[in-house]
């Protein structure tokens, strides 16, 4: 007789990783997990589910969610968005977001800042480091440069579609503290005006 599957949701292996699929009324969980055996696959997906039960019911009391963390989110947008990117907005997504979470990572207090606590505080601050702490290394000399506008704005782009998803697929947050951060828009262009001499 075949053992009872314990489990709750779709696993596929795709290479040496594992891609998981869970719905829980009606919100939907996907994540791809490397590293890790089939066993902890499956007990990842039982204690997932269980959390979105406890968020399912918090909801319908309209109770806050237990949510993630930011460094989360950057996995969980990684795994979901960059296989439908073209390979030049994906380079350009990775950039951004290895920057983020290097920034959460080393900034004192914020490995544990939860999605629903960054505020538009936090993303001018990690804009402003990015200014700060950009560097080019050309035969083996560190040189500090200054990151010019338009990559800012990619940047800013970047993150606010990762919290565009938080909002709208994870339901992790209300609305996009993104939106209300402006960056500089890039020079006006000058011409080159010539004569005839």
């Amino acid at each position: 007789m075949a053992r009872r599957r314990t489990y709750h949701g779709a696993i596929e292996k795709r290479g040496e990783n594992y891609r998981v699929d869970l719905v829980v009324s009606g919100v939907r969980f996907r994540k791809t997990l490397r590293g890790v055996t089939r066993a902890q696959v499956e007990a990842f997906l039982r204690q997932k589910r269980e959390e979105m039960k406890a968020d399912s019911e918090r909801r319908s009391h309209g109770l806050p969610l237990g949510d993630g963390t930011a460094l989360a989110l950057i996995d969980d947008f990684r795994a979901d968005h960059f296989p439908e990117l073209e390979p030049r907005s994906r380079s350009s997504y990775a950039t951004t977001l290895k920057l983020f979470s290097t920034w959460l990572e080393t900034k004192p207090g914020l490995r544990s800042l939860t999605v629903r606590d960054v505020s538009p505080h936090h993303i001018r601050d990690f804009l402003t480091w990015v200014r700060n702490n950009s560097y080019t290394v050309s035969a083996d000399v560190k040189r500090k440069v200054n990151p010019k506008p338009h990559t800012m704005r990619r940047h800013r782009a970047a993150l606010h579609k990762m919290f565009n998803y938080a909002v709208n697929e994870l339901e992790l947050r209300d609305y996009n503290h993104v939106s209300k951060v402006k960056t500089k828009k890039p020079d006006d262009f000058d011409p080159v005006i010539l004569d005839d001499h």
